[in-house]
């Protein structure tokens, strides 16, 4: 488009509304965006949360494997590379020190992703509480 051209409607509209006001409407309308920062739980995880860490949200896989690993914390065993490659990092330095709805928003973009491969466990039934920590999920679960 040159410098004096009139500019598009679809350009105008944008403006007015903006994007984040578009991205609102989606996730009201219950499409989950991950990337955006909603918290939905995916298929099977409270199985894949039971397996990882019990519940735990502030546990930490310190054992020689675990290190080598790089270090899986919180209640999906994240490792801190993973977690700071999906913007865990907005919330906290590592997945143990963040709040389980932070841990939620990251788990569903590292699953958004690459689906349940990146974990040891597998997903599937598992305890109710551990179904959902977005904001109408459980958010009472505290360090053991």
């Amino acid at each position: 488009m040159g410098r004096h051209s009139k500019p598009s409607k679809t350009k105008t509209i944008l403006k007015r509304t903006g994007v984040s006001a578009a991205l609102a409407g989606a996730a009201v309308g219950g499409i989950g965006i991950a990337g955006a920062g909603t918290a939905n739980a995916f298929p099977g995880q409270a199985g894949l949360i039971a397996c990882e860490s019990g519940g735990n949200p502030a546990a930490v896989n310190n054992t020689a494997a675990g290190q080598r690993a790089g270090r899986p914390a919180g209640l999906f065993q994240i490792v801190t590379g993973t977690w700071l490659a999906n913007g865990g990092g907005q919330f906290a330095p590592t997945a143990d020190r963040a709040a389980p709805w932070q841990q939620q928003i990251v788990a569903d973009r590292i699953y958004a992703k690459q689906g349940s491969r990146p974990w040891e466990c597998k997903t599937g039934p598992g305890p109710a509480k551990f179904a959902n920590f977005g904001p109408s999920g459980n958010t009472t679960l505290t360090a053991k």
